[in-house]
Order: C-alpha cells, then sequence, then structure tokens
C-alpha cells in the first residue's frame, strides 16, 4: 500500500536530469525499505519458507520494476510503439516488410504478437503499458529452474531470484523481441540443465572432462588457487527421464531454439556460444543437437535475413575482430551529454561492474572449496565473445551484461548462502543489507535514467493520432531524432524520416536549417524530442519551440497542430495546402 500511495498519480513529467529519482518521494523508498527488509528476514531464517521469499520478490519486481508503468501516463519507450506496429502489419496483411527496418528479418516476435492480438481482439498497443512487469515474472519461472539444477541449498536458489531483480536494469523487458528471446533462452537452459546435464557423484575425484586438456588445465588453476585436487559438482536435481522423454524434451529444445533464432539478432548468438561452452567442458551430452542449432542460426542468417545483410554486410561483418572500436561505441559514445546524463551512465557500468568482479570473486571463493561451476562459468564467460564481432548499435556490452546476469546471480548467490550455519545468520543478513542498499540505490538512476526523452506522454500520442487521422496517406512524415511513438499504425502507409539536420542551434543556423527542410513534409515535433536534444546534445533549452519559430517565420511552413507536448507543421509546398485538417 505504501508503494501504491507513492506512485498512484502519473508525474513522470516533472522528472529532472536524472530521471524518476527526481520524482520519487520518502514514501517509495520506504516501501522498498520495507520490500527487501522482508525476504532478507525470511530468507535469513535457519529454515526460509518459500511462500514468503516469493510473495517478497514478486513484490520487489512491482515495487521496482512497475514505477514507471504507474508515474507514467502512456506506455513508455518510443520504440514499443514501432514494435506494436510492425505486429498490427503483419495482423492486418498476413506478411511482413523485409526491407522496411532489419527487425522485419526476424519476424517470430511480432507474427506472434500479431496472432495474439487478432486472438484476443486487441490491438498491439495494448500488451505495451505491463509488458515490463510481466516479463520479469516469466523470467523468473525458468531462471529457477536453471538453479534448481546448479545450486545445492533453497536458500541459495532463492538468492539468485533477488539478485536478478535488483540488478537487472538493463531495460530490456519491454514490449520487444529481445525480451521473449530472453525469456526462451532462459527456458532453453532450464531444459539443458535438467534434463541434459552430467551429473557426478559428490566429492568425486573421477569428475569427467571430456579431454586430457581440460583436466589439466582444471589441475593447473587448482594448484594456483590452492583448491583440492577433487571437485565438488554442482548440477544437482535432474529429472530422471526415459528415453521417449528425452526425445520429447530435445523436441521441445529444438522448437523453442529454433524461435529464438527466427525473433532475434543476437540472443542465438549468446545462447549457442554457451552451449557450445558447455559441449568443450564437457558439462552436457548435446553435442550433435548444439551443431544443429548452429546451423538453423546460420541457414536463418543465410536465407530468413537475406533482405537486410545483402545491403548490410558492412554493418555485420565490419566491426569483426575489432574490439578496441567496439568497445568505444559501446562505452566511450556513452559517455557525453549532460551532468545528470553522465551520472545516469556511470551507475549502469558501476552496476555491471560490481556484479562482475563480485560474481567472479565468488568463484574463486568457491573454486578454492571445490565448488568449480563449470556450467556457470562457460554461461558468464560466452557472451563476451559478443564484442569481438560487432558493437550491436553501441548496445553490444549492455546485452553481455543481460546475458551474463543470471550466471552472475548464481554465483553471487552461492558465495551469500555457502557460509550459513545457524550461528551466522547476523553475518548474512548484514551482507544482504549492504548488497541492497548499493543495488536499490543505484536502481533508479541506472533504470530510470533516460526517462526525460524515453516517457511517451498521452499529448504526444494524441498528436500522433491527429496525424493518422488527418495527414493523407503517402506523406512524408520527419522527426529530429527518433524518440517519438509512431509507425504504430500505418506502418507502410507514410514516408517516415529521422532528420537530424532539422536542429536549431544558433541565430547563424537558421538558413541550414531551412535549407534541410523538406517543404513537402508533415515535420513532428514533441516534448520527448525537445529533451533528447538537451540531455544528449547539450541543445539550449526551447530550442524546439525557437526551431518552430524559423520554419513558421519562413513562410515556408505553417503549424497545423499543436498542444502541450507537441507541434506538428505542414510544408506549404506540399499537401498542406490541399488539406482540410490544417484549417480546421
Amino acid at each position: 500500500m505504501l508503494w501504491y500511495s507513492a506512485v498512484r498519480q502519473p508525474r513522470a513529467r516533472n522528472a529532472g536530469d536524472l530521471g524518476l529519482v527526481t520524482v520519487l518521494g520518502p514514501t517509495w523508498w520506504i516501501a522498498i525499505g520495507l520490500v527487501a527488509a522482508s525476504f532478507i528476514i525470511e530468507v535469513s531464517n535457519v529454515r526460509p519458507r518459500g511462500a514468503i521469499l516469493a510473495a517478497a520478490i514478486v513484490g520487489l519486481i512491482f515495487t521496482l520494476h512497475g514505477t514507471a508503468v504507474m508515474l507514467e501516463e502512456a506506455p513508455r519507450f518510443p520504440t514499443a510503439w514501432l514494435h506494436a506496429g510492425f505486429a498490427e502489419h503483419i495482423a492486418q496483411t498476413g506478411h511482413t516488410v523485409p526491407d522496411l527496418d532489419a527487425r522485419m528479418s526476424w519476424p517470430g516476435f511480432f507474427s506472434g504478437a500479431a496472432m495474439a492480438s487478432r486472438a484476443m481482439g486487441v490491438e498491439p498497443q495494448w500488451f505495451l503499458k505491463w509488458a515490463p512487469v510481466v516479463q520479469n515474472l516469466a523470467f523468473l519461472i525458468p531462471l529457477k529452474a536453471i538453479a534448481n539444477g546448479q545450486l545445492f541449498t533453497p536458500r541459495a536458489r532463492w538468492l539468485t531470484l533477488w539478485i536478478f531483480v535488483c540488478a537487472n536494469w538493463v531495460g530490456q523487458d519491454y514490449f520487444s523481441p529481445q525480451a521473449f528471446a530472453f525469456f526462451l533462452m532462459l527456458c532453453s537452459l532450464a531444459v539443458v540443465t535438467r534434463v541434459f546435464s552430467v551429473h557426478d557423484q559428490p566429492y568425486s575425484e573421477a569428475y569427467r572432462y571430456p579431454n586430457w586438456l581440460l583436466k589439466k588445465a582444471v589441475a593447473v588453476v587448482n594448484r594456483l588457487l590452492r583448491s583440492p585436487s577433487w571437485s565438488r559438482p554442482t548440477e544437482l536435481d535432474a529429472i530422471h527421464t526415459s528415453e521417449l522423454d528425452r526425445l520429447a524434451w530435445l523436441l521441445t529444445l529444438t522448437a523453442t531454439v529454433g524461435a529464438i533464432v527466427v525473433s532475434h539478432q543476437l540472443t542465438p548468438i549468446a545462447l549457442i556460444a554457451g552451449l557450445i561452452a558447455l559441449v568443450a567442458l564437457g558439462r552436457i551430452t548435446l553435442r550433435a543437437s548444439v551443431l544443429l542449432f548452429a546451423v538453423m542460426l546460420l541457414a536463418w542468417i543465410s536465407w530468413g535475413a537475406l533482405p537486410y545483410w545483402r545491403g548490410h554486410l558492412d554493418d555485420i561483418f565490419g566491426g569483426v575482430g575489432n574490439v578496441q572500436s567496439s568497445v568505444g561505441d559501446n562505452v566511450g559514445t556513452r559517455l557525453q551529454g549532460s551532468s545528470g546524463r553522465l551520472w545516469v551512465v556511470r551507475s549502469r557500468i558501476a552496476v555491471a561492474a560490481l556484479v562482475w568482479i563480485f560474481a567472479a570473486l565468488s568463484l574463486l571463493w568457491r573454486w578454492r572449496r571445490g565448488f568449480q561451476h563449470l556450467w556457470l562459468v562457460a554461461l558468464a564467460a560466452a557472451p563476451f565473445g559478443i564484442v569481438a564481432a560487432q558493437s550491436y548499435g553501441g548496445e553490444a556490452l549492455l546485452r553481455i551484461y543481460l546475458f551474463t546476469l543470471p550466471a552472475c546471480s548464481m554465483l553471487i548467490a552461492a558465495y551469500l548462502a555457502e557460509k550459513h550455519p545457524e550461528k551466522a545468520r547476523v553475518r548474512l543478513a548484514g551482507r544482504l543489507v549492504v548488497l541492497a542498499v548499493i543495488l536499490m540505490a543505484l536502481f533508479p538512476f541506472a533504470r530510470w535514467g533516460n526517462e526525460r526523452f524515453e516517457e511517451v506522454t498521452s499529448d504526444e500520442v494524441k498528436a500522433i493520432e491527429w496525424v493518422y487521422a488527418n495527414v493523407p496517406e503517402g506523406s512524408q512524415l520527419e522527426s529530429v531524432f527518433w524518440n517519438i511513438p509512431w509507425r504504430y499504425r500505418g506502418l507502410v502507409a507514410y514516408q517516415y524520416h529521422e532528420n537530424g539536420g532539422l536542429i536549431f542551434v544558433g541565430p547563424e543556423s537558421t538558413d541550414k536549417v531551412l535549407e534541410s527542410a523538406d517543404t513537402d513534409a508533415w515535420i513532428v515535433l514533441t516534448r520527448a524530442q525537445e529533451f533528447y536534444g538537451i540531455t544528449q546534445l547539450g541543445l539550449p533549452s526551447g530550442w524546439s519551440s525557437r526551431l518552430v519559430e524559423v520554419l513558421e517565420s519562413s513562410g515556408r511552413f505553417r503549424v497545423a497542430f499543436r498542444n502541450g507536448d507537441s507541434a506538428i507543421m505542414c510544408g506549404t509546398a506540399g499537401s498542406c495546402l490541399s488539406s482540410e485538417a490544417t484549417r480546421r
């Protein structure tokens, strides 16, 4: 109730440069503290009760990931509206448009959303608002199954879920192929760890390694870390199945991997790389199947994604091996903008570094006690190969963090739960309090620091609705920046264009602005674009209003529509003169 009272009124539009944290009052912080305290107290008990821990984690998801849903007027993130447009087009026509956007060459998620929207009798936009909460809840189901197969105690398994929720600031849980593919990736790993893992007897000196070289490498690490020569296996709670059941699970796994392959560009690469590492370490028995999965991925890229890569080979392979350039695109180019923006980026780097360092230290500590966790090592290390392939539009490190987070959460949980005799309850609770304070203090900055330009307001949606109701089909629609909630309808009915040249930075740029303005176009300016220019590029406050004045005073454009957060201008050389809408 405290959380609900803190977020019941939408007020995200009042957020400052640091995002939603500037509008969160003391009540919200008290609520999040109580939810964290309830989990910490229960998990520190000698026999923690699963029902109470599950309720605390669900409450944590609502308080952390549901806050933006409640505080914002409309579904957040303009890209989610674009994804709804892809699904809407497929639902209406039954066809994709692969030449329009690269994502249409991986249409699995959009096709599924289109089928669901038609079956439910709703528009795809209906899925947008609560998607982050629903998908974070969904992630926990396969993650718990994986933890059951890798960690010894129920306490460690529940801690895994709690750490994952607290550290998952990435924001890839909106209505997107990434969220869908990540969920299926976790489901695939759950099947692999519970059905197809190699399981050994505790304290076995004959720990199974696939080759002599790996056995020697492990022995060298054992000597360096002064760890025991024997190894304690960590793959537990295997599902004992018949050959027929294993065949059914294998067919299910193959279908799931196929759905990932046709839905997202990067996730199947991370999954298959992890499975190859598991095969190399002798942790799973799916050698031929992993080869099949790799062939499926290459076949789809070669055939299904042909319309995309045919004209973008340099985008795909141009950065292969250029790690320095990839890291620069992912880190260097993001460390720019206003002081608030820099704080947000640094908080994200701090959380990622904290999780990775803590996971590495936890692994070293556990290894010295005989727990090698080769399964988790493979899943945590394999995604880092992505950064050597390409920068993925400057988001490769962000996705790598997401892909490694489940394994890192389990390693950290294993360490925290390892030393827990009955006398150590206070010590465990103290460690969890410190971890909670750090992660939850940084979470609002890392998760919602971009809300000034990622929030979608109701006035912005009304402006786009006006466009679809009044602007003739076939017209050219222009925006200054990408963050605009359009294309959720009329995906191919208009010519959408982002015109970065329409940026007014001073009186001397007036002529340049007018030269770059297409007088046969409709220009859409929004509040989010105003804040993007201020936050990211250092443009002066009110630059978008000044741009409207410059274009209108030239006599070549007129204001066709305006509300509190948006302005739509039409060029007098085109359809604007003949449009009845502009004369109302």
